[in-house]
């Protein structure tokens, strides 16, 4: 039997320049390294749990290869379809991925800033519109949920977990988010340069199309908002039932 080249995987992300800022969403991962080749920009210290994080999932136009020396091999293939090329200069992800804010000077002296963005504990505590709680519990609550009690809220499934968005939130353990824009982030944080809110959203979603959920580490991860549905017993149902 051929041996399997995938059992003590090092993973990479292989994405082209044009779409490079897809990557904002992970350029906060500590461990990560980013390399440079003709057109095409590696990421390199993915760990097999990250793969499937929503963080990833929603990057477009990327590819994920395993390595066996410099041969690479597609994310379930056994079979190399490229290597590695060998002049790579490898720097951490955050480095060589700065986050570039558009000018922010009052005295016009036309000097880009590039801030660390990081949260920090608010001064005022929202109100809770977002709840991510397991798929489990959301079940079990369906199983005896008033429809009258599901109309004002859309919820869309992420990995194990459903994130759901509307007021009155459902009674259910889990993450509570507050509304900043297009931004969700964890009740009692808040962005630490609150006044860069606004523009910060038209840098990490130009068009509007999307909902940037913010974790503790001040990491996000993207969902379009059309992914979310009205949450309904029968919607529910359907979809569940679609993932068995």
């Amino acid at each position: 039997m051929a041996e399997d080249p995938s059992n003590d995987m090092t993973w990479l992300l292989e994405i082209r320049q044009e779409h490079l800022d897809h990557l904002g969403p992970i350029r906060h991962w500590g461990q990560l390294k980013i390399a440079a080749s003709p057109g095409v920009y590696w990421i390199a210290g993915l760990t097999s749990d990250q793969l499937m994080a929503p963080a990833i999932k929603s990057i477009p136009f990327k590819s994920i290869y395993y390595t066996a020396g410099q041969r690479l091999f597609p994310q379930g293939g056994f079979v190399p379809v490229k290597k590695l090329p060998l002049d790579l200069v490898w720097m951490p992800l955050e480095k060589g991925l700065p986050l570039t804010l558009p000018s922010f000077n009052h005295n016009y002296f036309g000097i880009p800033e590039k801030i660390n963005i990081r949260l920090v504990a608010s001064r005022k505590e929202e109100a809770a519109v977002a709840l991510l709680t397991s798929k489990r519990l959301l079940a079990d609550y369906m199983l005896s949920a008033p429809a009258v009690r599901l109309t004002s809220l859309r919820w869309v499934i992420v990995d194990d977990e459903v994130l759901i968005l509307g007021k009155p939130l459902l009674p259910l353990p889990g993450e509570s988010y507050w509304e900043k824009g297009d931004f969700l982030l964890p009740v009692g944080l808040d962005l630490e340069w609150t006044a860069l809110a606004e523009m910060l959203n038209r840098e990490l979603n130009p068009d509007g199309d999307n909902r940037l959920v913010w974790d503790r580490d001040s990491r996000y991860w993207v969902i379009a908002k059309e992914q979310f549905a009205l949450l309904s017993i029968s919607s529910f149902r359907l979809t569940m039932a679609g993932l068995t």
